[in-house]
C-alpha cells in the first residue's frame, strides 16, 4: 500500500507576512538614520577619508613618490589613510622619537625620490551629511628637504548614501 505523501502545511498569509516583513527590514535599512559620529550617511567616512588622501597625493607638488605618516601622534593618519598611501607607493611610518626617525631618514636619503611626510588634521562635520577632511604634509630629505606642502580642506557630501567631494580649498593659515 502507497503511502500519501502530503507537503507541509503553510498557511499562505504567513507567508505572505513573513515576506513582507523581510522585505521592510531590508528597505529600512538606516534611512535618515546618524551614525555614532552624527553624520546621516550610509556610507563610512573611511571612504572620504580614501578620496581625500588620493587627491592630497596627486595634487602635492613637487610630485612624492614616497610617503611617510606620522606615527603616535595626534596628526597620524587613520588606518584607512595609511592604507590609501600604501596604494600610492611606498609608505613608512615616521616614529615620534628622534632615534626612530634618524633612522628612517637614513632609510630614504638616497635622494632619488621625493618623500612626503602627510600630516592628519581630522574630519569635521559640517551638516547631516557633509563633513570636510583638512589634510598637510611636509617633504623630508632629498632635495626639497623641510619643504611644506600647503594645508587643503577636502569637502564631502553625501548625495544618494556616498560620500563625494564637493569642495577643494586651500586652508588659512590659523
Amino acid at each position: 500500500m502507497n503511502t500519501p505523501v502530503q507537503p507541509p502545511r503553510f498557511p499562505a498569509v504567513s507567508a505572505v507576512i513573513v515576506a513582507a516583513a523581510l522585505v521592510l527590514a531590508a528597505c529600512s535599512g538606516g534611512e535618515g538614520r546618524k551614525s555614532s559620529n552624527g553624520v546621516a550617511c550610509r556610507e563610512s567616512t573611511d571612504s572620504a577619508t580614501w578620496k581625500a588622501i588620493i587627491a592630497y597625493t596627486k595634487s602635492a607638488n613637487p610630485y612624492p613618490q614616497r610617503f611617510l605618516s606620522a606615527a603616535t601622534t595626534d596628526s597620524a593618519l587613520p588606518d584607512v589613510g595609511v592604507a590609501a598611501l600604501q596604494d600610492r607607493g611606498p609608505t613608512w611610518l615616521f616614529p615620534a622619537d628622534s632615534a626612530g626617525r634618524t633612522k628612517v631618514r637614513d632609510r630614504l636619503n638616497d635622494g632619488v625620490a621625493n618623500t612626503l611626510l602627510v600630516y592628519w588634521h581630522g574630519v569635521q562635520q559640517e551638516a547631516d551629511t557633509a563633513i570636510a577632511i583638512r589634510l598637510n604634509g611636509r617633504y623630508i630629505g632629498g632635495a626639497h628637504e623641510g619643504t611644506l606642502s600647503p594645508s587643503v580642506v577636502y569637502r564631502f557630501t553625501c548625495p544618494e548614501d556616498r560620500w563625494v567631494m564637493s569642495d577643494t580649498a586651500a586652508a588659512s593659515k590659523t
